[in-house]
């Protein structure tokens, strides 16, 4: 019954449209923001959608553990940080280099806000403090 009414859908889809550009910008300057207070993490500019790729360190100790694979770098984000994400084996990528998807179609700014704090206290190099506005 939705989809026959076109103006209805129309307006359902630019308010989605909305909200998931909030929240992927929320992710990706969150992450951004992360890598200057030197946390290892590097990101894409969102190009839509609702996932983002970001790329997490491979070859150093993490929260005392090492990490050598993505699937070391997804335990750890999902056992560390709450913070589940898919490494890009998952869609046919080889090699290891630490790169994954993040999705924000069930997240609330908040949420994802509350993510990456627990993200920066899970990645932060040994010895770093966080800084206050964390």
């Amino acid at each position: 019954v939705f989809l026959s009414h076109p103006s209805a859908f129309h307006e359902f889809r630019v308010q989605m449209a909305e909200r998931l550009s909030v929240r992927l910008r929320t992710l990706h300057d969150g992450l951004r923001l992360l890598r200057e207070r030197g946390v290892p993490v590097d990101a894409v500019e969102p190009q839509g959608t609702l996932y983002l790729s970001a790329r997490f360190p491979l070859g150093g100790a993490v929260a005392g553990r090492t990490l050598h694979s993505n699937e070391d770098v997804r335990r750890l984000l999902l056992e560390e940080a709450g913070v589940a994400v898919v490494p890009f084996q998952a869609f046919g990528v080889t090699g290891e280099d630490g790169w994954c998807r993040l999705s924000v179609g069930a997240a609330s700014p908040s949420a994802i806000e509350h993510g990456l704090a627990r993200l920066e206290t899970a990645l932060l190099p040994a010895g770093a403090v966080r800084t206050p506005s964390s």
